[in-house]
């Protein structure tokens, strides 16, 4: 049964009453827990159903408008199953579902972010086919396996500390002071990247403020490491 069951039938066997309107904002609120990843596989089952289901947004907003649609055994066993999976406590490591998803990489160049433990997220698409030396996927994606409470990727940079990497200029994004793997990973990305136009961009954003700067493709990462790390001194 669906981990909500007993506010689930409560809610679907009573009539009327005040008890079922609490009832029902509890549903409601559960359903809300689960997270934009179960909502895209509920919507990608419900559409191989046959259902006209556009979007994750689409199938959790069409039981939040009538959670009695769950009476509907398609719908129910879907939710039951995807809900499953879904742990109602987020992992230590915020990005423990990222890193499932995506994989972990020693080449730089295919990689998407630098993780607060000094790892580089995998954005190459190797396993698919993808070039090693590429980055393929859009830094976007990385919402999907993220908790729902950072508004953007920026957002996510700023609480969690993880560094946006553009392997195929050189540049980097920093929204958050370094940490010591941090440092020393960067070292390494920085001396195995290097920009076709010869200058290497950097973007750092401080209590809100952002600034841009620019180095020489040729300049020591070290410098260019201690010249970040200044910003958030």
């Amino acid at each position: 049964m669906l981990n909500s069951q007993r506010i689930t039938l409560s809610y679907l066997t009573k009539k009327i009453g005040a008890d079922r309107e609490a009832e029902k904002q509890k549903l409601l609120d559960w359903l809300h827990s689960l997270g934009t990843i179960t909502w895209h596989r509920v919507y990608m089952r419900m559409k191989k159903l046959g259902y006209n289901i556009r979007s994750a947004q689409d199938a959790q907003a069409a039981i939040e408008r009538n959670p009695l649609v769950l009476n509907n055994e398609d719908w129910k066993t879907t939710i039951e199953e995807f809900s499953a999976k879904n742990k109602k406590e987020r992992p230590k490591d915020p990005f423990a579902k990222a890193k499932r998803f995506y994989g972990l990489t020693n080449n730089v160049l295919g990689a998407g972010y630098l993780l607060p433990d000094g790892k580089f997220l995998d954005f190459s698409e190797v396993k698919e086919g993808g070039l090693p030396d590429e980055r393929s996927i859009d830094h976007r994606n990385i919402m999907y396996f993220l908790d729902d409470k950072y508004e953007d990727k920026f957002d996510a940079m700023r609480d969690t500390g993880m560094i946006r990497l553009l392997p195929e200029s050189g540049g980097f994004d920093v929204y958050k002071k370094p940490t010591p793997a941090q440092e020393k990973s960067l070292l390494k990305y920085i001396s195995q990247t290097h920009s076709p136009r010869g200058m290497r961009d950097v973007t750092i954003d401080h209590n809100g403020k952002i600034t841009p700067l620019e180095f020489k493709d040729k300049t020591a990462p070290s410098l260019i490491v201690s010249a970040v790390l200044k910003y958030f001194q």
